[in-house]
């Protein structure tokens, strides 16, 4: 009876003795239960283990978390992108590593199937929708959580006098990126590629992971280079005129070449002059794919113009017409002047086009600096005309590698070359994931070619 008694004594001993350092050894490396053992906030509550802890009472919060992380925390931006999302009946699942997007079912707080062509047609307003609700979440965690600076082009130097202050666009660069020694030029493609992603359309069907650019940002922050986001697609802006000018005018911003072009589709001016006003662009090939996707919708394709699509017209940005142009002139007034000894570039589908003319009208300089360029299923070899020279040809093939649709193995080399480039299995059949899913081969490819440049040859060429 005297040795119960004594029990709870022995107890607080044996705390204090043995189980007060351990706690304090927790404690020096930073691991406490409010930062360790419990999630900040609970992002998908059905499955947690325990839907009764309050958040808010824990006092100690965790760093931010970007779109791919899978850490605790959330931004403020982040749960007011989700509390939107949850409005709209669908949820990303950040449970699984791709961070696919699914049905979110309010009543009971649960998840279900993924979204697909099936439960979210492309030409569905709904999907409309969330594409602008992502892009906008996307760009925020670039800007905020990543620090990314925004530069309105063209630079101030290059606008003139009257020049309307709205008829810019803008791209990306990191912190510091042009006082970094290595740059890292992202390229994305064009029609659904917005910058900042690779395809806005893999951000809603096939994950954050996939779609964004931010496992790049990651592997360049790990190596300390420098980033440049491009945003070649951004080739217009859409402005009211003054509606006593009308009469002057013609019934709308679509070029004779591209009502032509559009008419050939079977349809009239009014579909043209929409395909512009949505896309931004009198580029024949853009407005043409915007009605492609909405053939299923004649209330969109063929409805009467309103009198404010009347008076609207596309404004071209100066040094930004066209993804060519963007890209040449972000080189010749960023690129180029900045302090970077090296440059890379990862160029998806038809970024590879614009890099391969960028290549053509500033070999010297590339030469000195590019050690090597990552393809993601490229299209530099479509509407090319004629063969580049010698020296383009000796740097595409030694070096460029290409990652190309392909269901072999990533990596695999599949023994073909497209205009001089090698040809590499991407591991997926499907054109808009090849960016998202070859990171990991990508950057170790340029990490493998890095220089030393100053002699001009990369390792490929040594």
């Amino acid at each position: 009876k005297t040795r119960r008694h004594l029990y709870p004594i022995f107890g607080l001993v044996f705390i204090q003795e043995h189980l007060y350092p351990i706690f304090a050894l927790l404690l020096i490396q930073g691991v406490t239960p409010s930062s360790h053992c419990f999630p900040l906030v609970l992002r998908n509550p059905t499955r947690s283990n325990n839907p009764t802890m309050n958040p808010e009472a824990l006092a100690t919060p965790a760093p931010a978390q970007g779109i791919c992380s899978a850490g605790p925390a959330q931004p403020k931006y982040s749960a007011d992108f989700e509390e939107e999302l949850r409005t709209l009946g669908w949820i990303y699942d950040h449970d699984d590593a791709d961070r696919p997007l699914r049905k979110y079912n309010a009543a009971d707080g649960t998840m279900g199937e993924k979204a697909s062509l099936e439960n979210l047609p492309q030409e569905s307003d709904e999907y409309f929708t969330l594409k602008q609700v992502v892009h906008r979440y996307v760009m925020r965690v670039v800007t905020e959580h990543y620090g990314f600076e925004t530069v309105r082009l063209p630079l101030d130097k290059d606008l003139p006098p009257d020049h309307d202050p709205r008829v810019r666009t803008s791209i990306w660069l990191s912190p510091n990126a042009l006082q970094k020694k290595h740059l890292l030029i992202l390229a994305p493609g064009k029609c659904e590629n917005r910058s900042p992603t690779w395809n806005i359309r893999g951000c809603i069907y096939d994950g954050l992971r996939i779609g964004t650019m931010e496992t790049y940002f990651e592997k360049a922050r790990e190596r300390d280079w420098g980033l440049v986001i491009l945003n070649p697609n951004n080739n217009g802006v859409v402005l009211d005129s003054d509606p006593e000018r009308i009469q002057d005018e013609q019934d709308g911003p679509a070029p004779p070449h591209l009502v032509k072009g559009i008419e050939e589709f079977g349809f009239a001016e009014a579909a043209a002059h929409r395909a512009c006003l949505t896309t931004q662009t009198l580029e024949l090939e853009r407005c043409g794919n915007w009605i492609s996707n909405y053939l299923k919708r004649p209330d969109i394709i063929l409805q009467d113009l309103s009198e404010q699509e009347r008076r609207s017209r596309v404004h071209l940005i100066p040094m930004s017409e066209d993804p060519v142009v963007h890209m040449r002139y972000v080189w010749d007034n960023l690129i180029e002047p900045s302090e970077a000894k090296t440059v890379s570039f990862l160029a998806f589908s038809f970024g590879g086009f614009s890099v391969l003319r960028l290549l053509e009208a500033r070999f010297e300089q590339m030469a000195k600096k590019v050690p090597a360029i990552a393809m993601a299923d490229s299209s530099h070899f479509i509407d090319c005309t004629g063969q580049p020279d010698a020296n383009v040809q000796d740097f595409l093939s030694s070096r460029v590698k290409n990652w190309i649709c392909s269901s072999s193995p990533i990596n695999h080399d599949l023994q073909q070359q497209r205009l001089h480039v090698p040809c590499v299995s991407s591991s997926t059949p499907t054109h808009g994931l090849v960016a998202g899913v070859i990171v990991d081969s990508a950057v170790a490819f340029l990490d493998s070619m890095m220089l030393p440049v100053a002699a001009g040859v990369g390792k490929g060429e040594a």
